[in-house]
């Protein structure tokens, strides 16, 4: 009896750390960057429309994007965005109003899930989308042909007790002349883009989608 215990327990055991290792197995890939690209395109501004979502999810669209437009011939880089200026308050200003004493009890993160604060995009900044004014200037400053920009939206549907997310991708594609030629969107329900498998096929699918459609029509 000793013996089958101790047997059972040592097969326990090795089916244990066989399905450790296959959940953190992870996958590795490389995109190689062609010595010469089909284009340059300049990935800008992601909105993020859920005040309960990741505040990193526009970061990691991009970065993944821009792995996938790698795949497909295209250099794609996160677009520097034209400094804004601000007006610097004169003496006769009103002093900014002290923070609420219960400010500093709450995390940043658990802020912006409660929906206080606005979740920053990928330039770490919450302005609205560039006018073409703007985009001609970034893509003159990165050398880029194409200029993309646009927003994540999260929505819930069903009940409370069969609740299902709904994302939707909005892009918007434009030239280097700041007019907008195209626009992609992907929509899915049921299935969430915090998933690093799916959110990576999402973004497969953009960019073949972005050079079957768009950039094969210039």
């Amino acid at each position: 009896m000793k013996i089958l215990v101790t047997t059972i327990a040592i097969a326990l055991a090795f089916s244990s750390c066989s399905f450790l290792t296959w959940k953190s197995s992870g996958n590795v890939e490389v995109a190689n960057l062609k010595s010469k690209q089909k284009a340059r395109v300049s990935l800008g501004m992601i909105q993020t429309r859920d005040s309960r979502s990741d505040p990193y999810s526009a970061r990691n669209l991009q970065d993944m994007l821009a792995f996938e437009m790698a795949n497909r011939g295209y250099l794609a880089t996160r677009a520097r965005h034209p400094a804004k200026t601000e007006q610097t308050p004169g003496p006769a200003s009103t002093p900014p109003a002290k923070p609420d004493e219960t400010t500093d009890l709450f995390p940043e993160k658990m802020r912006n899930l409660a929906g206080e604060t606005r979740p920053q995009n990928g330039y770490g900044r919450a302005d609205d989308l560039l006018d073409p004014t703007e985009i001609r200037q970034v893509m003159n400053q990165d050398g880029s042909n194409y200029f993309l920009q646009g927003a994540i939206s999260r929505t819930e549907s069903g009940n409370l007790l069969e609740m299902e997310e709904n994302f939707m991708i909005f892009l918007e594609v434009y030239n280097q002349t700041g007019e907008r030629t195209g626009m992609i969107t992907f929509t899915v329900g049921g299935n969430s883009l915090q998933s690093a498998p799916f959110l990576k096929a999402v973004c497969a699918r953009i960019a073949k989608a972005f050079d079957d459609q768009v950039a094969s029509t210039k």
